[in-house]
């Protein structure tokens, strides 16, 4: 049951129909709830799904609120988002979620109460760069070990990646840490942290899309090669080349270097995130330096590369990184 809807936008009710797909509220039971983020088009999309309150409504056992922002920031969203539930799950009024959403969209802020004292929520709390880190690369790292050279490769490379998981709170945590592999690009803008293949729109969507990190939960999607270059599976830890992809894949003694460095980072006595994020960053820099220093009348050629005496696999990947980084010329 639709309460209330604002979508001020084009193709609303297409992206109302993504925003109840991805909600899952046809198919989680009452006793369940769920929080999720993902991306259609232009626009995140912030979801809360949870139970009513039985003592307030007894009509509804279910219900889904759904916010469209194009801002990336989970802790923003979901912490206006509570606000809005707990209203509904206390007054049973839909007309309290729209103040809030006004409150906010007009002032920026909405003042509420929470255990008996006055605080307020405001946009202003969420304007530093946080958000960018609360997914933990550390736990990918250790997940794949040595091997997680080939998601640091995808990244670096602007290859399409698929995660296949079976469970959403996890996925979405995966999903959203991998930027920090190329940090240097500050680019979050290319996750699709879920994404239901089912639905041949976010298919379409997803195509148009180029280069991406996209969550699903359908294993069957390993089947689709024309969707991903490389594809990693959360149930068993496994990571898979797309036959079209392999000749992009061959480990070089760049990638040596790089596993060898996670290795030993990870072994440090007291190593966290910020450690492992540092050490990633500070290789990626010297690979971007070297690039910086083959560059030939201000940008790098495959000839320019050949006359480095560079062997054949580094040279094909040395000249996919420049060219995701810009460093290639093009025509």
């Amino acid at each position: 049951m639709t309460t209330w809807r604002h979508l001020p936008f084009e193709a609303s009710a297409e992206f109302e129909g993504i925003g109840i797909n991805r909600s899952f509220i046809k198919t989680i039971s009452p006793s369940q709830s769920l929080q999720s983020f993902s991306k259609y088009k232009d626009k995140w999309i912030y979801i809360i799904t949870t139970e009513s309150n039985p003592f307030k409504n007894t009509r509804v056992q279910l219900f889904s609120l759904i916010l469209f922002t194009t801002e990336f920031n989970p802790e923003k969203y979901f912490h206006l988002l509570g606000i809005m539930e707990d209203y509904y799950k206390s007054t049973n009024n839909p007309v309290k979620i729209l103040q809030v959403f006004l409150d906010v969209l007009t002032t920026t802020k909405h003042e509420y109460e929470s255990n008996g004292s006055k605080v307020a929520f405001t946009s202003a709390q969420y304007n530093n760069k946080n958000h960018l880190l609360a997914s933990p690369l550390i736990d990918v790292v250790k997940a794949f070990e040595i091997n997680a050279w080939y998601i640091w490769s995808a990244l670096l490379m602007k290859k399409r990646i698929i995660v296949y998981g079976d469970a959403l709170a996890p996925l979405l945590k995966f999903v959203r840490a991998l930027p920090l592999f190329v940090l240097h690009r500050q680019d979050w803008s290319l996750l699709r942290p879920y994404v239901a293949l089912e639905n041949e729109k976010e298919v379409n969507d997803l195509v148009k899309t180029g280069v991406y990190v996209a969550g699903v939960m359908t294993p069957a999607t390993k089947g689709r090669e024309d969707l991903y270059d490389l594809f990693i599976d959360l149930t068993n830890f496994d990571i898979s080349v797309a036959s079209h992809a392999e000749d992009d894949f061959v480990q070089t003694q760049v990638h040596q270097e790089f596993a060898k460095i996670l290795s030993a980072a990870l072994e440090l006595e007291g190593v966290n995130d910020q450690k492992l994020i540092s050490v990633i960053k500070n290789k990626t820099s010297e690979l971007i330096k070297k690039l910086e220093s083959l560059k030939k009348e201000s940008y790098i050629t495959i000839a320019s590369l050949q006359n480095q005496d560079i062997p054949a696999n580094m040279e094909n990947f040395l000249y996919s990184v420049a060219s995701a980084e810009g460093m290639t010329k093009i025509g």
